[in-house]
């Protein structure tokens, strides 16, 4: 697998690649950087304190308080070292260069209904300094209905952080659009190469795609919608008025993905729903305030 691009003439080669030379502005212009998530494979010792990491146990702060929902302890999904982000990928304006960024959730909670989408079931704390490893704190399982998980780590890996590039959710959209309005064969012909574009840019011929920053739009989708929803207290997303709808609808710009984690067949547990993905979303304004308290959580089901 050739390793995907990472800089604007890289792109410009897979633009010419998969002859979408006809869309190259809409393609550069949606083009958003952000960083890949690989993950190692599960090592055998404890890994040192202040290593950017998925699963074992994490660095906090003397005297923090292990994020809970509901009275439950949150899953530790992974933690991030912001001094191992390339450099001079992502703007100092964006994310810090020192501290742990780390991110939790409720693995054990109803998924049913609109609980789903409770944002504190999503967490994320952003320490300056790594602090101590600590263990999952005492907590009473036996109430837990049956064929959830029980509380353990997951398995502990290395986490290397690696330059990318993905397409925004806005020129996504746009460009699924004319997939289906252009008369065939080239409406086609863009769907064939779109998808060829896409999956040489986000490498997803690989097994996860684990990302931090970026976007995450799907073909007939904009999660920017959801987060925005929560926000101005529609979650139930029943029938709004034109006003909120428009409202809503200008809002969802203020609103970018923060991190992303795909499922994965061969780590235990590791799986949201239907081998889906985890997303955090977060205001520009609270990124750059690094408000990382306030933000949407949400699951994607496959």
């Amino acid at each position: 697998m050739s390793k995907p691009p990472s800089t604007i003439a890289e792109a410009r080669a897979l633009i010419t690649k998969h002859e979408l030379d006809d869309h190259r502005d809409l393609i550069l212009g949606g083009l958003r950087r952000a960083v890949r998530l690989k993950p190692g494979k599960p090592v055998k010792r404890r890994l040192p304190t202040g290593t950017s990491k998925f699963g074992g146990e994490p660095d906090l702060p003397p005297g923090a308080r292990w994020p809970t929902y509901d009275g439950r302890p949150l899953h530790f999904l992974a933690q991030l070292n912001l001094a191992d982000l390339p450099p001079r990928h992502i703007p100092s304006a964006d994310l810090p260069r020192k501290g742990l960024l780390s991110f939790w959730y409720d693995t054990q909670g109803d998924r049913s209904g609109l609980h789903e989408s409770t944002p504190a079931r999503w967490q994320v704390r952003y320490n300056t300094k790594a602090g101590e490893r600590r263990v999952f704190p005492d907590f009473d399982e036996t109430g837990l209905e049956e064929g959830y998980f029980f509380w353990r780590p997951f398995p502990e890996r290395r986490v290397e952080m690696l330059p990318m590039l993905c397409l925004g959710e806005d020129a996504t959209i746009a460009l699924d659009k004319l997939m289906f309005t252009l008369p065939d064969p080239h409406g086609e012909a863009l769907i064939d190469n779109m998808d060829g574009f896409e999956t040489d840019l986000l490498a997803r011929r690989a097994s996860r795609d684990h990302r931090l920053l970026g976007s995450l739009a799907g073909p007939d989708s904009d999660p920017r919608l959801d987060a925005a929803r929560h926000a101005a207290g529609w979650a139930q997303r029943g029938t709004m008025p034109k006003a909120e709808v428009d409202k809503i609808n200008k809002s969802k710009d203020d609103w970018r993905l923060l991190a992303v984690f795909d499922s994965e067949r061969d780590v235990d547990d590791w799986m949201w729903s239907d081998e889906g993905n985890l997303s955090f979303w977060i205001r520009d304004a609270d990124l750059k305030a690094r408000r990382f308290d306030r933000i949407y959580g949400d699951i994607d089901s496959c």
